[in-house]
């Protein structure tokens, strides 16, 4: 894939090409930067309107092709005040990357990147680093596709696995050794057992090797739990056919397109490759505010015991009740009528003071009413609770009809509680 920032719409990219080219450099360099710090504290301004920002200020450019470009932690482009990573590279006059380009992580100077480029293509050494300033991974690309051996370590500086790249055809990928973070081996000279997890769906995956390629049944299993959810067959590294047994009901469980288990390699740096703008800076202090806000709503409400309405007696005996004053009501017929089996739900809520109220259902019009004058007069319920506050909750009725008789069940629902902001008090 080849980075260019050629492909930006046409104001933002001549403005690129004026600070890159030679002619009157040093003029248009300098407004820039006084642009982009203009740029940058209007964004901050209160009554900021747009989102996104602009790619004149995340560039800088520092002294002919040697540029600076800043980014969030996805690699999109961003202002300098809100940045996560800082890129320095070389720019050409095509917009292209071009040689070594650094990415360092902001808040603490260090290196997290090293990759080199050749007309907007990755082309060169390729390393990236742990947190701690350990070597994570360390390859090459040769025109834009990954080649020869690929080494990754732990964070503790303990080696992880090694990989070949042996081409654009299947299989492109020969596992040559795996440890895992005890030091103890999987893989040793392209034979053993390779295991590697993905960490978004929460689960372990692998099976065994032979020559350096997958062969036989591989799998993958719950992380935590150990469920065993995906099979696939490989022979000698070609993916033959794999069932997904965790796979929706009406969805075919099998599945021969491409494999999900092949290992794959994670580049933290690819989205770099292609340009994208980010937020501004207001929008980045105005979302981190949100998720703030809603980080500290989500821990409250798991702090808050939350209790449902409830009957005043014991279930069974509140249902008896509600079904003699069904057959109390003057619209027996309604029901006496209906198919054997036939049921119906009605939907009621419990106020804070536990009074039952009909809010809508099935029926018709007849069973509908007969259910409300049921419910109306019935003892007050629990109501349902948020820290022991009364609060507004719901019920709904099941309502079956069964020979001559009629059955009920009902399922009290969690009230909707409304957390505060920070610095309110109390559900509301």
């Amino acid at each position: 894939m080849k980075s260019s920032l050629r492909n930006w719409p046409r104001p933002a990219l001549l403005a690129v090409v004026v600070w890159l080219t030679g002619i009157g450099l040093a003029t248009p360099v300098q407004a820039q930067r006084a642009l982009s710090a203009a740029g940058v504290q209007a964004l901050l301004a209160p009554g900021a309107t747009s989102r996104n920002a602009t790619v004149p200020e995340c560039i800088e450019v520092i002294k002919g092709d040697s540029t600076l470009l800043y980014y969030d932690l996805r690699y999109n482009l961003t202002p300098p005040a809100c940045a996560d990573i800082r890129r320095q590279t070389h720019v050409t006059d095509k917009g292209d990357f071009q040689g070594e380009a650094r990415d360092y992580t902001i808040v603490t100077s260090k290196l997290r990147s090293r990759l080199h480029y050749e007309q907007g293509q990755r082309h060169g050494p390729y390393e990236t680093y742990f947190a701690n300033g350990q070597l994570a991974i360390r390859g090459a690309f040769t025109h834009g596709e990954p080649t020869g051996t690929w080494e990754f370590w732990y964070p503790s500086g303990k080696p992880q696995q090694t990989f070949e790249w042996t081409g654009k055809a299947a299989p492109r990928l020969r596992i040559v050794a795996s440890w895992d973070s005890t030091g103890q081996p999987g893989v040793t000279n392209g034979n053993g057992l390779w295991q590697g997890i993905m960490p978004q769906l929460k689960r372990r995956y692998g099976g065994p090797v032979l020559n350096g390629l997958p062969q036989g049944i591989w799998e993958s299993h719950a992380l935590g739990t150990g469920k065993l959810l995906t099979t696939e067959v490989y022979e000698q590294g070609i993916f033959r056919g794999g069932k997904a047994l965790d796979a929706p009901a009406g969805i075919s469980a099998r599945y021969k397109a491409h494999s999900l288990l092949e290992p794959q390699i994670d580049d933290p740096t690819a989205a770099s490759d292609r340009v994208r703008l980010g937020m501004n800076c207001a929008a980045v202090r105005a979302e981190l505010q949100r998720l703030n806000e809603q980080q500290q709503t989500n821990q409250a409400f798991r702090n808050m015991l939350i209790e449902p309405a409830r009957p005043p007696v014991d279930a069974i005996s509140c249902m008896h009740q509600l079904l003699d004053r069904l057959n109390q009501t003057n619209q027996r017929n309604q029901w006496e009528n209906m198919i054997d089996g036939q049921e119906f739900t009605i939907r009621a809520t419990v106020d804070d003071q536990g009074t039952l109220r009909l809010v809508d259902g099935q029926g018709g019009s007849g069973i509908l009413t007969a259910v409300a004058q049921a419910l109306n007069g019935m003892a007050r319920w629990h109501p349902a609770t948020a820290d022991g506050k009364p609060m507004p909750g719901e019920v709904r009725f099941l309502i079956v009809k069964a020979g001559a008789q009629l059955s009920i069940r009902w399922r009290s629902e969690l009230p909707t509680v409304r957390i505060p902001k920070p610095g309110s008090t109390g559900p509301g």
